[in-house]
């Protein structure tokens, strides 16, 4: 039980962050081999701990909460670890890991393994962050992560290259916004730039990243009934969400159950590849491939996976199909005794593969 004084007990952090790790890369002058560990730090305005100007420093077996954000890894921050710490009850991101270059080599070679992040984004009107959101980085980790009840996506990137979401378990994210996913990517932060010029970025600086042996379920999302204009959840979700104009992904042996619109979906994007996953009771439909006007769709292969589900949800959307945006082969799918329906293709004959 607890004292009438305890219940009402009220904390106005002052502090804006409590650790600052703060160097100089333009005058060579970095902060190195830091060591944070074992520390409980909580009630701050601002992070929790924030590094710039950082090389080798780690955050391990720490519990953060009452903050912005627990740990933000900022420009020309590279090769730290964030391992072992419970993360909850931030404003924004769990993690953020925030780079400013087109490039993305003054955020690199993070590592984010086996934290526990739940029940974050109290502060944000609009809700868009994350369990652990990064965006212009490179080589970054993200493993062994358990994240659950975000706002928006449990694990997320806006551009980068060669980073891998890999051993990570996510689930009911999404639980007061839609049109996102339970591990979400896009190359959103390129937008301003023309099309030409983007496919031009694609293969050096938006390409290589993974997605693989993660455990997604119960992809939530809120919003309006179209044809009620009621609030419903679940709501306009999948597991894995490859937006706008994701290029060069790999996503393999993955597990996706439970989501609203299928276990992944890929919006535009080229040379992607879907294997040996298993998606489970998609309500929509398991698996979606979608056009976008102006961008190119082509190379993308479906192979190998295992589609288990019940009528009346559909195997594929394909929106706008044409043979060369995917090439479907020895996938192994299970319908309830059920005809599989393809959305988008009933009047278009099919090849046996």
């Amino acid at each position: 039980t607890h004292s009438r004084d305890a219940l009402q007990n009220v904390i106005l952090p002052d502090l804006t962050s409590i650790i600052v790790l703060k160097g100089d890369a333009v005058e060579d002058h970095w902060v190195e081999g830091v060591r944070l560990t074992n520390l409980a730090l909580r009630d701050a305005r601002g992070r929790a701990i924030q590094m710039t100007g950082t090389r080798d420093c780690a955050v391990t077996a720490c519990d953060l909460r009452n903050a912005e954000v627990g740990v933000t890894l900022g420009d020309d921050t590279h090769g730290c670890r964030i391992a072992g710490c419970d993360i909850t009850q931030t404003q924004g991101d769990g993690i953020s890991i925030l780079g400013t270059s087109t490039d993305h080599e003054r955020v690199t070679d993070h590592v984010v393994d086996n934290c526990v992040i739940w029940d974050i984004g109290w502060g944000r009107i609009h809700n868009r962050c994350g369990g652990v959101y990064m965006h212009r980085c490179a080589r970054v980790k993200l493993t062994h992560n358990h994240v659950h009840d975000t706002p928006r996506y449990a694990l997320a990137m806006d551009v980068g290259n060669d980073c891998e979401f890999a051993y990570n378990y996510c689930h009911h994210a999404n639980q007061v916004t839609a049109d996102t996913s339970i591990i979400e990517a896009a190359t959103a932060l390129d937008w301003g730039l023309s099309v030409d010029q983007q496919r031009e970025r694609h293969q050096p600086h938006n390409w290589g990243n993974t997605v693989h042996h993660n455990l997604v379920h119960d992809s939530g999302g809120w919003g309006t009934d179209q044809a009620t204009g009621e609030l419903v959840s679940p709501y306009y979700s999948w597991g894995i969400y490859l937006d706008l104009d994701c290029c060069g992904w790999t996503v393999h042996d993955n597990v996706c159950y439970n989501t609203v619109m299928g276990g992944f979906m890929l919006n535009g994007g080229t040379d992607n590849l879907v294997e040996n996953n298993i998606f489970v009771d998609g309500a929509k439909q398991q698996i979606q491939w979608n056009p976008w006007k102006g961008y190119v769709m082509h190379n993308n292969r479906c192979e190998r996976n295992v589609f288990a589900y019940t009528s009346p949800a559909n195997l594929y959307a394909l929106n706008s199909f044409e043979d060369s945006f995917v090439q479907f082969a020895d996938n192994v799918i299970w319908a309830d005794g059920a005809r599989p329906v393809i959305q988008g293709v009933a009047k278009l004959p099919r090849n046996k593969s």
